[in-house]
């Protein structure tokens, strides 16, 4: 039987619709861009922090359903430990059918994937990730990511990794 389309199966409007980006990627749009990034980390928590700077490009691919994130960081003194300076990709997007957001990312620091899925504020503009389990290359143990993304303004954003 057609769908009120005219002659489309209503199986294929649901697909369709689903296919469509909507007002929860709409949410993502701030975060498209050129952005320069500060990272603070430390190996343990009795080590002293250190931090690093870099870039980061984020651009919309496939109709605007997904957000690409290309980062690269500046060339540091600890380069050669860590295997050069770090670079990394990402995808984030927002699944109409889960209904929650979901990120990827991968980068030279291993060679596994990381995915998360995560929801939105009601303000909009922030968005808690957690991933799957992962195995730590450092530990051994299967741990779980928590990553916090808050829009802080026009030209900042804010990210916390634990």
């Amino acid at each position: 039987p057609a769908g009120a389309t005219g002659g489309m199966p209503p199986e294929m409007e649901a697909m369709m619709k689903a296919a469509q980006p909507g007002e929860f990627h709409a949410k993502l749009k701030p975060l498209a861009g050129k952005w320069t990034v500060t990272s603070k980390f430390r190996m343990s928590p009795d080590q002293p922090w250190e931090e690093s700077t870099g870039k980061a490009e984020y651009k919309w691919t496939l109709g605007g359903r997904y957000l690409f994130q290309d980062v690269k960081g500046n060339p540091t003194e600890k380069d050669k430990e860590m295997g050069g300076p770090f670079e990394g990709f990402g995808m984030m997007g927002y699944d109409n059918m889960s209904k929650k957001y979901f990120s990827t990312w991968v980068d030279n620091m291993g060679c596994g994937l990381m995915t998360s899925t995560g929801v939105c504020d009601s303000s909009g503009k922030t968005f808690t990730f957690n991933s799957d389990p992962y195995i730590c290359p450092m530990t051994g143990e299967n741990k779980i990511n928590k990553s916090i993304l808050r829009i802080a303004g026009d030209d900042k954003v804010v990210g916390l990794h634990c």
